[in-house]
């Protein structure tokens, strides 16, 4: 019974708030979740985009090698009269079972 009264005591002993303050925390909680996720999502976004230009990138080399790989198989013929025969359009490739 002692106890009864202590609690409503102390119930009537705090400070009651207005209707409008109740629930304030929760929409801050609220907005910081929704912010977190929009950040988020950003950052998968740019990582998505940064793996994709990474993977051009590495195409793009490797079509510059093999161009200037080609240019140079090409001045070597042309340069090398004894290797060159006399049309590269009469030239036939022959290459090893499996390849």
């Amino acid at each position: 019974m002692h106890l009864e009264r202590t609690v409503k005591r102390a119930h009537r002993a705090m400070p009651r708030q207005p209707m409008r303050q109740r629930g304030f925390a929760i929409l801050g909680a609220f907005f910081l979740v929704i912010v977190l996720g929009a950040l988020g999502v950003a950052m998968a976004r740019m990582t998505a985009q940064n793996q994709a230009g990474a993977a051009l990138d590495v195409q793009g080399a490797r079509a510059f090698e093999a161009a200037r790989t080609g240019i140079e198989w090409a001045s070597w013929q042309v340069l090398n009269p004894a290797s060159a025969p006399a049309c590269f359009a009469a030239t036939t490739l022959t290459f090893p079972d499996g390849a």
